[in-house]
């Protein structure tokens, strides 16, 4: 019996269940229930895919559960390794299925596969991306169970990202501080949360901006924290060392701006 331990299964229960494969779907709601009531049986399977329960090790002491990380492993290890790998700058990240242990995402690896990420990709993007695989990924799983598993131990230097790197003080920038790219990254990083924001006056009164889409924007002689507005385009934002171009943001209290109708931003905006 494979239990999946889910809170984002359906890609991966219609996989099971197409290929008749014997699983059962544990969620949030039975998580408790399983706990406390799961009877090892020879043969049984673990998996975990997007899922915030704590999985204790009294449970792994008693049943070989298996974890999908999207990341190369050791690379960051922890709960955001989408929107770290897109923060660092990364071209490639990929999903590893790995031996699940009482130390965050430091099992042995069972398999790897490399995926690259498009410059354009924001987290959900890359993230949707990413899980578009594992269903096929965890048919591989299952034909190896029925053989034996062969673990690999992780190798090279490891790194961490913690949900704190999600905090809402991390999302504001600063145009003199940061570079186009990092402007860029940032942005791709922090959508759809927590959202990448900036202090501006907004006809006169202090309010904050909220960024959702942005590029790098190639003219030249835009000065750092300087504001043109590109007809039918967006905003054009100068950083220390180029300019990004803002083609959705959105004015707190207010509805989402995008492309040309940012432009009505014109005259009453100003970077605080």
């Amino acid at each position: 019996m494979i239990y999946l331990f889910s809170s984002k299964a359906e890609t991966i229960v219609r996989y099971f269940e197409a290929n008749k494969i014997v699983y059962t779907l544990i969620d949030k709601a039975a998580f408790d229930k399983f706990v406390t009531s799961y009877e090892p049986k020879a043969g049984d399977l673990g998996v975990v895919c997007d899922f915030d329960k704590f999985i204790s090790e009294n449970l792994l002491q008693n049943l070989l559960v298996l974890n999908v990380h999207f990341s190369l492993l050791p690379k960051y290890r922890g709960a955001v390794p989408v929107e770290a790998a897109i923060l660092a700058g990364e071209t490639e990240t990929g999903i590893t299925i790995q031996k699940m242990v009482k130390a965050m995402d430091q099992g042995d690896i069972l398999l790897q596969r490399t995926y690259v990420i498009k410059p354009e990709w924001y987290a959900n993007d890359l993230q949707e991306y990413l899980y578009f695989f594992v269903p096929d990924i965890l048919g591989e799983v299952v034909k190896q169970q029925q053989k034996e598993f062969k673990f690999s131990p992780q190798i090279g230097e490891p790194s961490y990202c913690y949900k704190k790197l999600l905090a809402r003080e991390n999302a504001q920038l600063r145009t003199s501080e940061i570079s186009t790219t990092e402007f860029v990254r940032n942005v791709h990083a922090f959508n759809p949360e927590p959202v990448t924001w900036m202090k501006v006056l907004h006809q006169g009164k202090a309010k904050e901006m909220m960024i959702k889409r942005a590029e790098v924007y190639p003219e030249v002689g835009v000065r750092p924290g300087e504001l043109q507005f590109i007809n039918k385009r967006g905003l054009v934002i100068g950083t220390k060392n180029g300019a990004v171009l803002v083609t959705e943001l959105v004015m707190a209290g207010s509805k989402p701006l995008r492309g040309g109708d940012i432009v009505a931003l014109k005259g009453t905006l100003m970077l605080d």
